[in-house]
């Protein structure tokens, strides 16, 4: 058989590695869980058509072939990756803490089953599949130090499973529901590398559309990493206008709401300011976890209140950012750059521009219109989803 199952409890050799708590592990109330909406009515009506990716820029490795076995110390094996144990699960799939054999080094692999995938519709003729391909597709050309890098892919065409190999960010979201506030020490430092990756995203043309504490980790050296393209687009500019409401409920703007056209980074910074809103005050700023939708939604077009911000500035900044006017909001003539330059920011702290690449170094620009994402399962090439 292609596919084995694997063990949920590490040896005594794993059990002094460092793993995530149980606050990691929780499974989301509803509301913080993401939506992937699809509605036949804007069928054709999107502003921004959006784009599909060509190659890989990355170092990221394709295998066609999943060989399953065992280690030494009797854990079940795929090609060169040991399960160690499970660290999370989702609708769709889990994900494991695996270790790779040849270097002993740790990674978190997302186990994906395709069959069940394929018959969930996302899009006219799109299937949770096709998203699939855009995340693996948007993630190989990622490479940025507050970006969880995808490794390589595992994708045989005669089993019902892929598998992503990505890095392994050990303490978890910057934030969960439950939790008190965030030392606002804690939150400036964590707030310049979440904008340093947005304006990496950003500046490479991809919006995120799903940010929320949960999708932004922190690693064993305390700097945080985006995670999580399910439903990132790739724009012909990163200022183009999106109007569906994929993503988080919670974390929605008014604008999505409304069902109303948005500039794609805007989306972006509006989900920023609700985390960091979270992290501020122990709480999201519309509702209870519990709350229906539609009372929700009342709550976002309403407007937060910033009353017992701990920080004047980052009371200011928060502010700017949940401006129930778009007009009014920080970002909308400079991007994530605006908020970087805030005195929240900088009184403390000197961003320093990522000294990395700042574009696709595959030329991602000028190939993108005509590209394709071809399928590791080999055969014809497909069109990538729609992103």
């Amino acid at each position: 058989m292609c596919d084995r199952p694997e063990p949920e409890t590490p040896s005594p050799r794993f059990l002094s590695l460092r793993t995530p708590s149980s606050r990691h592990l929780h499974t989301p109330c509803s509301i913080f869980r993401r939506v992937d909406a699809f509605d036949e009515s804007q069928e054709g009506s999107v502003v921004s058509e959006g784009l599909t990716i060509s190659e890989a820029a990355t170092s990221t490795t394709r295998s066609t072939t999943a060989t399953f076995g065992t280690d030494d110390d009797g854990y079940k094996t795929v090609n060169d990756y040991a399960y160690i144990t499970q660290l999370g699960q989702g609708a769709y799939g889990k994900v494991k803490l695996v270790r790779h054999i040849p270097t002993d080094e740790y990674y978190a692999m997302k186990i994906l089953n395709k069959r069940r995938l394929s018959r969930v519709r996302t899009g006219p003729g799109q299937t949770a599949l096709d998203d699939v391909h855009r995340e693996i597709a948007i993630m190989q050309t990622l490479d940025h130090p507050n970006v969880v890098r995808l490794h390589e892919v595992i994708d045989d065409p005669s089993c019902k499973k892929i598998y992503l190999i990505m890095d392994y960010v050990e303490d978890g979201p910057v934030w969960n529901v439950g939790e008190e506030s965030v030392p606002v020490s804690k939150i400036r430092k964590y707030l310049v590398g979440m904008c340093e990756g947005l304006d990496y995203l950003h500046s490479n043309n991809i919006v995120h559309r799903d940010i929320k504490p949960g999708n932004i980790l922190v690693d064993a050296d305390d700097n945080v990493r985006l995670c999580d393209f399910g439903v990132s687009q790739v724009l012909n500019a990163a200022d183009d206008l999106v109007r569906d409401s994929a993503g988080t409920p919670a974390f929605l703007s008014p604008e999505q709401c409304k069902s109303q056209p948005l500039r794609g980074d805007m989306v972006d910074l509006w989900a920023l300011g609700v985390t960091l809103y979270c992290m501020t005050f122990g709480r999201i700023p519309f509702g209870e976890p519990a709350s229906p939708r539609k009372g929700m939604t009342d709550a976002i077009c309403a407007g937060a209140s910033f009353e017992g911000c701990p920080d004047p500035e980052l009371k200011d900044l928060l502010q700017l950012l949940l401006h129930v006017d778009p007009e009014e909001r920080i970002g909308r003539k400079d991007g994530v750059r605006e908020i970087l330059r805030h005195p929240f920011i900088c009184a403390e702290e000197q961003p320093q521009p990522y000294a990395g690449r700042t574009s696709y170094p595959c030329a991602l620009r000028e190939k993108i219109s005509q590209a394709r994402f071809i399928s590791c399962s080999g055969g014809e090439p497909t069109a990538c989803a729609s992103v």
